[in-house]
C-alpha cells in the first residue's frame, strides 16, 4: 500500500540479521547516552531481519507536503489517544520555522518519547506570498483530528509505543474519511517499524464518527 510522500525503507533479510549481529555484539554490556543513535540502529535491523518495513516520519511529512487549508498532509498519533492535536513551532522570533508537534489534544500536555512526535524546523519550506497558499503552515494555537481505528486483527496487547499515521484531504472535527492508516511501532524519533496497513470498513467509518 502506498500513501502520498511515505516511502518504505527494507532490506535484505539476510543482510539485516548479520547488520543486527553485528550490532548486539558491539554494543553488549555497552551504556551511555552517546550510544542513542546505536541502539536506534540496532533495533532498526532487527526490524528489518524479520521482513519488516521501516518509515522515517520527518522525511514523510516533509515530502507529503500541506493541505489547502496549510496543515500537514499526513498526521501521526500514538495509538492511545482519541484526538491529536498539531501546533506549528514558536513563532516568537517573527517567522516560521517549518516544524511543529503531534500531541495528545490537552492544553499544556507533556511532551514525551511515546506521547508526541516533535517535527525539527525546516521539515517544510515555506513561501511567503499569500498567492502560493498551499506552502504557508498555519499557525494558529493548533488543529486537532480523531485517531483513526485500529482494526481487531491488527490491535497489539498494549498500545506503548505504537502510533498511527493517515493521511487527510482536510482537517476537520467530523473529519471521517482517513485514507489508507498504517499502525507503527516507534524505534527512534523520526523511524518507525510498519506494523500493519489497511482500509478501513462502513462499519469502522460509522465508529470513527464518536
Amino acid at each position: 500500500m502506498k500513501m502520498k510522500g511515505v516511502k518504505q525503507i527494507e532490506m535484505d533479510k539476510n543482510a539485516a540479521k548479520a547488520a543486527w549481529h553485528e550490532y548486539c555484539a558491539a554494543l553488549k554490556g555497552k551504556k551511555g547516552g552517546f550510544l542513542k543513535d546505536y541502539y536506534a540502529l540496532k533495533s532498526a535491523y532487527f526490524i528489518l531481519k524479520d521482513g519488516r518495513k521501516i518509515v522515517d516520519v520527518f522525511e514523510a511529512m516533509k515530502r507529503a507536503g500541506l493541505t489547502v487549508q496549510g496543515y500537514p498532509r499526513l498526521v501521526i498519533a500514538p495509538l492511545k489517544f482519541r484526538r491529536v492535536l498539531f501546533k506549528a513551532q514558536d513563532l516568537s522570533w517573527g517567522g516560521q520555522n517549518g516544524g511543529g508537534t503531534f500531541s495528545e489534544d490537552k492544553w499544556n500536555a507533556p511532551i514525551k518519547f511515546n506521547s508526541a512526535v516533535v517535527l525539527p524546523r525546516k521539515t517544510w519550506d515555506f513561501a511567503r506570498s499569500k498567492e502560493n497558499p498551499k506552502q504557508q503552515l498555519q499557525v494558529e494555537a493548533g488543529v486537532s483530528a480523531q485517531v483513526p481505528m485500529v482494526p481487531a486483527k491488527y490491535l497489539p496487547p498494549n498500545s506503548d509505543g505504537y502510533f498511527v499515521l493517515w493521511e487527510v484531504d482536510k482537517w476537520s472535527k467530523w473529519e471521517d474519511k482517513p485514507k489508507d492508516p498504517f499502525l507503527l511501532k516507534r524505534i527512534s524519533e523520526n523511524l518507525f517499524a510498519v506494523m500493519a496497513y489497511w482500509d478501513l470498513t462502513p462499519l469502522e467509518r460509522a465508529i470513527f464518527r464518536r
